[in-house]
């Protein structure tokens, strides 16, 4: 299973080199990590990283073929679409990464390496992107050597129980979200707002979301879309929206999301399932600003910085009152290539 996972991702990446003569529009690379928040706990969710590239002209392969056919049930006929291709990592552990053998009563370690493709269009003042992605958990989503690498690199403690990961399996998700920039006027506001909702299937998550952002700044022309990225989904690549880019805002933003299943959470580990149970829903906070770097650069890049909290995803024999949530820290750098 491992080696037919690796294959699968291996293909993906392949499939990509298939448009290297499609130049970018943009590319945006997003890190998320509990090191940059708070306490810095270095637990639960732990870390995530997105690498997107964009493009006006999407090239011609299967899986950007297969992104924009779904597109065409879940966005608008007649509508300039883009494309982005999005290479990431998701990470997972106990509370304490110090104790190398099964925690029964906290969530199990666990990584996601995934190749995806998303569709994503305007309609007035709507937002709509539409998103496949796969890959494989396992030791083949390289999260122990990832990790320890990093960890080494900050003088941080060594994570010492990886072996007792979740069980290799195929993950393929499908997910879809809207944005709706409720006030936004196009006329030099400095305050808006949006509402929005989503929704993701597949063989490791199931859930909807919906939430709404308060944006305050430099909001002359169109808004740009906030969505909070529930650990590599709903991040949103907006390059329709380029003068945004060269102007200072902040925002805050919260959402509910409803949990149906949770394999992160949920799925089986060489010791068989953790004594958790996964909570029915969660809240998220969350708070950034986005900077404008370079103004006068050819490849205007933004900053995108944002903290994090959110609700208890389970419960279990072992729960304290001070681990009823979690919080991390969101950093974005996105260049715009045209």
């Amino acid at each position: 299973m491992k080696n037919t996972s690796l294959a699968i991702l291996f293909c993906l990446l392949a499939n990509y080199s298939y448009s290297a003569n499609y130049k970018p529009s943009g590319i945006q690379f997003n890190i998320e990590n509990d090191l940059f928040a708070k306490g810095r706990s270095d637990r639960w969710y732990t870390n995530g990283f997105r690498l997107s590239w964009t493009f006006q002209e999407a090239p011609t392969n299967w899986l950007s073929e297969s992104a924009q056919n779904l597109s065409k049930y879940t966005l608008w006929q007649n509508e300039n679409s883009t494309l982005t291709y999005t290479l990431g990592q998701s990470m997972y552990t106990p509370q304490d990464i110090t104790i190398p053998t099964p925690q029964l009563y906290d969530r199990p370690w666990g990584a996601f390496l995934f190749f995806g493709a998303t569709s994503h269009a305007y309609k007035g003042r709507v937002f709509a992107a539409t998103d496949i992605k796969i890959g494989t958990t396992g030791s083949s989503a390289l999260g122990e050597q990832a990790q320890s690498n990093v960890h080494d690199a900050v003088g941080a403690n060594d994570p010492l129980g990886w072996d007792n990961q979740l069980n290799h399996k195929l993950g393929f998700q499908l997910s879809h979200a809207r944005v709706y920039r409720i006030g936004d006027t196009q006329q030099g506001d400095r305050f808006s707002f949006q509402g929005n909702v989503g929704f993701n299937i597949g063989t490791l998550r199931r859930y909807a979301q919906v939430g709404g952002s308060l944006l305050i700044g430099d909001l002359d022309g169109k808004d740009t879309p906030i969505l909070i990225g529930n650990e590599g989904d709903f991040v949103a690549q907006d390059y329709n929206n380029r003068e945004q880019f060269r102007r200072l805002f902040g925002y805050i933003s919260v959402s509910m999301t409803g949990v149906a299943y949770n394999y992160f959470l949920e799925g089986d580990t060489p010791y068989g399932k953790s004594d958790i149970d996964a909570k029915n829903h969660y809240i998220t906070l969350q708070y950034g600003i986005s900077i404008p770097a370079y103004k006068k650069s050819k490849y205007f890049p933004r900053i995108i910085y944002a903290q994090s909290r959110r609700t208890a995803e389970f419960t279990s024999p072992n729960t304290h009152k001070d681990s009823k949530s979690q919080r991390w820290g969101t950093i974005t750098f996105n260049w715009d290539m045209n």
